[in-house]
């Protein structure tokens, strides 16, 4: 596979990557290549707020004052055809939830997202709400203190987490989920990789409310200038003019 993809990106007209980390990479595999780095973009959701705010302004105010509502419950959220994300939450329940528990959260996890397997519907409990595919994200971020990202494999940027961001939502997220998206942690994101270690940032997150204030409002500014459609409008429109231009490199194998 590997020697699959690099003739490919070898032989195109353009290659287009979603992270720094992976333009980085092509350009020392295949230097040759053309690669354009084009992040993963969502639209930024609709408040519905009213007033003499920007909208921007007018989201994280509304999200700062969600967070700090005493019920507030820890979302997962991917597609289960996946199976980074089938791990992910099994592994997440097996071994970090138990310890979240026993240290007295007193909230429910949400596993979300299209096509759960048995082994996914298999962890519901009366405090783990697995609800499957929904197709309205609004409500469902609208009531989450958090969002968690536990995953242990996969490469790219994580939809999950930019999904997250854009509704000003705080994320505890492994090293492997935040790769390549130049989010810090304590500023954008919480970066947990043991399990002890995510049942603790999960823990002083939902126990902290000026930092669950500095994380809303940091990750949705991020959001906002990294992988919003706005911040991109003019990202794919670059890579086909490049193209209209002409070749750009000599070398172009056909």
């Amino acid at each position: 596979m590997r020697s699959i993809e690099l003739t490919l990106v070898e032989r195109a007209d353009a290659t287009i990557v979603v992270s720094p980390y992976e333009a980085k990479l092509l350009s020392d595999l295949v230097p040759d290549a053309v690669v354009h780095q084009v992040p993963i973009l969502r639209p930024a959701p609709d408040d519905g707020w009213t007033g003499p705010w920007s909208r921007r302004s007018r989201l994280v105010r509304r999200l700062l004052e969600l967070g700090r509502k005493p019920r507030q419950d820890i979302l997962f959220i991917g597609g289960y055809l996946h199976s980074p994300n089938v791990d992910a939450a099994k592994r997440f329940v097996r071994e970090v939830w138990p310890l979240v528990h026993a240290r007295g959260f007193p909230e429910r996890m949400i596993v979300a997202g299209s096509h759960p397997p048995k082994e996914i519907q298999a962890l519901a409990s009366s405090r783990i709400d697995v609800r499957g595919y929904v197709p309205d994200l609004n409500a469902l971020f609208a009531s989450s203190r958090m969002s968690i990202a536990p995953l242990r494999y996969g490469g790219g940027i994580k939809g999950k987490i930019v999904t997250s961001l854009s509704f000003g939502v705080p994320v505890v997220a492994t090293s492997i989920a935040a790769e390549g998206m130049g989010l810090v942690h304590n500023r954008d994101v919480l970066i947990a990789d043991s399990s002890q270690s995510m049942a603790e940032q999960i823990l002083r997150l939902y126990r902290d409310a000026k930092l669950w204030d500095t994380l809303a409002t940091k990750g949705y500014e991020t959001f906002q200038s990294n992988y919003s459609i706005a911040s991109g409008a003019q990202k794919i429109p670059a890579v086909i003019d490049a193209l209209l231009r002409g070749p750009a490199r000599r070398n172009q194998l056909l």
